[in-house]
């Protein structure tokens, strides 16, 4: 058993609905050590506003921000939250929310809102651009029901690994890449981590591969070229009955979902007809 953090004992004290899903110790993970230099939080999705106050006490140098489509939240305003009524998926109630708030980013975006797929989908796409640089954005309860089988969140969140771990084809020093020549999209050059828990993602905003410190400091951006010259390059064993990609494809049984990351840099072979098929619903 994990000792308890401060964020557990506020979150046991305010009880908000996420403290049953123990969400909160993977919280403290990401949130912990940025507890005092977050300046602004956005969650979407306030109900009765516990989880607003839950942030307001971790975080006591932020301003905390709220969406929900339900007018009844806009009574939370009275606890000295701001607050804004609309659709989560809205460009334009994304633009009238930061003008309200006075405000062109967050420094945390938490989705708590809809928990459908494709509502969770098209949230991040509209508010992703509006996450500061080293920011977080969170998804909740992100889960496989199998009535939203047409439309699956949790391969279309796991697809942005794809463009966190892309090298552009005729690049033999993947390893001392400084920038990712031609791929202008921003889910391939602003992503720079992502993290799956029970129900949970956590997705880091950056400058993929710029944020690398190391790459421009000369004693180090050649050590692993020279650890492979000196191994004599050696390369380790090909496992038995490995054909390519493909074959892993086929075996894992990979489905990807609504796409952010561009045709040209997706894997080939994935998804076949069912990523097809979710790409004409979703209007991609």
């Amino acid at each position: 058993m994990t000792e308890k953090t401060d964020l557990d004992h506020i979150a046991e004290r305010v009880r908000p609905t996420k403290i049953t899903h123990d969400y909160f110790r993977y919280y403290w993970i990401h949130f912990g050590h940025r507890r005092h230099a977050v300046r602004s939080l956005l969650e979407i999705g306030v109900q009765g506003g516990r989880s607003l106050k839950v942030w307001r006490e971790f975080f006591p140098k932020a301003t905390v921000c709220g969406l929900d489509c339900d007018p009844g939240c806009a009574r939370l305003e009275a606890d000295g939250f701001a607050i804004q009524i609309g659709d989560s998926q809205s460009p334009a109630v994304a633009r009238t929310a930061l003008e309200r708030f006075g405000r062109t980013s967050f420094d945390i975006i938490i989705d708590d809102g809809a928990h459908h797929p494709q509502a969770q989908i098209e949230t991040f796409r509209t508010w992703f651009p509006h996450l500061a640089e080293g920011g977080v954005y969170v998804v909740e309860d992100v889960a496989q029901f199998s009535r939203y089988d047409r439309v699956d969140a949790l391969d279309a969140f796991s697809e942005l690994i794809y463009g966190i771990n892309h090298v552009p084809d005729g690049s033999a020093d993947w390893h001392a890449l400084t920038t990712l020549e031609g791929v202008a999209n921003p889910f391939v050059r602003q992503i720079v981590g992502i993290s799956f828990y029970r129900y949970l993602i956590f997705i880091e905003k950056g400058r993929n591969p710029e944020d690398n410190r190391y790459l421009t400091d000369p004693a180090f951006n050649r050590l692993d070229l020279e650890a492979e010259q000196e191994a004599g390059d050696t390369a380790p064993p090909t496992p038995p009955g490995w054909t390519g990609w493909h074959n892993l494809s086929a075996h894992l049984g990979r489905r990807l979902g609504s796409s952010f990351i561009p045709a040209a840099i997706r894997r080939p072979h994935l998804g076949g007809s069912l990523l097809r098929s979710v790409a004409r619903r979703l209007g991609l």
